[in-house]
């Protein structure tokens, strides 16, 4: 990356007629099935709760009690060792 640094950028700035542009040649790749199905997925999400009844936080927190084990002293095994 460090020779990069030196190149200058031919788009330092990305504009709305880039995007424009970029879109006067899309096309579209998703077909009408696919967009039903996501649709009554979707829907079935919504119906369901969002799927959260399957969705559960660690008891711990996020980092499943990392953070209280290194404040203990525990937990400081290095998995490269």
């Amino acid at each position: 990356m460090e020779e990069d640094a030196d190149e200058e950028d031919p788009v330092p700035e990305l504009t709305k007629r880039h995007f424009e542009e970029a879109m006067s040649t899309a096309r579209r790749s998703v077909t009408d099935t696919e967009i039903r199905r996501y649709e009554a997925f979707s829907q079935s999400m919504k119906n369901s709760g969002g799927g959260s009844a399957f969705f559960r936080f660690p008891e711990n927190g996020a980092d499943g009690g990392a953070a209280e084990q290194q404040q203990n002293g525990e937990g400081n095994e290095d998995l490269y060792d």
